[in-house]
């Protein structure tokens, strides 16, 4: 990917980032799993440029970003209700994932290598979750979708779980020998990532606000 194209790439995930922290002590505290999903994307998109430019492997963080993305994003839907106030699900899922991603660690043998047994499972489980909320809000219909947060992160978190799972059954199919598709495959796959970014962007600006609390003496 091109040098500049990638700082482009990084620029468009610090946009949501920093809204996010900047309007975070006025909106809704049940957004906090999004917006710390934000800081790990951001943490870890400028940790691996630097380490690929210094010719050191990034794989180890990819690794550990996939570890903590999935049950960040579980805690997310248990903000929102999706399992009810006091479900146990969201712990057995997580716990589920932590597993499968020790496993894929047991079976691969080291962090160097790409955990994408565990990030197919982790962003198909991911998506699953977003298309069942999205047709829990889209019942009854609602006139301001566009302006639902909620229903522009399950639909962004769908986008690139597809494109997730792309790239990773590349690995596993040995594509990767073809530089040139891969090369390709990466650049798309960075525009697709800048155009989600900038709906996190408009999600976060929709993000309801705090409600008003008053303290009676």
């Amino acid at each position: 990917m091109p040098f500049a194209f990638e700082i482009v790439v990084i620029v468009s995930i610090g946009i949501p980032f920093f809204t996010g922290w900047i309007r975070f002590p006025k909106s809704d505290p049940s957004f906090l799993p999004f917006q710390l999903l934000l800081t790990s994307g951001m943490a870890h998109e400028c940790i691996s440029s630097y380490l690929i430019h210094q010719g050191i492997n990034n794989t180890p963080i990819y690794n550990l970003a996939l570890l903590i993305q999935g049950p960040v994003f579980i805690w997310q839907f248990y903000n929102w209700q999706y399992w009810g106030r006091y479900s146990k699900a969201p712990i057995r899922w997580s716990l589920s994932l932590v597993l499968t991603w020790l496993a894929n660690w047991l079976y691969a043998g080291s962090l160097s290598v790409a955990f994408s047994g565990y990030a197919i499972v982790s962003t198909l489980l991911t998506a699953f979750f977003a298309m069942d909320m999205m047709g829990n809000i889209l019942y009854p219909p609602r006139p301001s979708l566009h302006r639902d947060a909620r229903f522009i992160i399950c639909l962004s978190a769908v986008i690139f779980a597809a494109c997730a799972v792309i790239i990773e059954l590349f690995w596993i199919l040995g594509f990767t020998h073809d530089l040139a598709l891969m090369q390709k495959t990466a650049t798309l796959f960075a525009v697709i990532n800048l155009v989600i970014n900038l709906f996190y962007t408009w999600a976060i600006i929709c993000i309801p606000l705090r409600f008003p609390f008053i303290f009676r003496l």
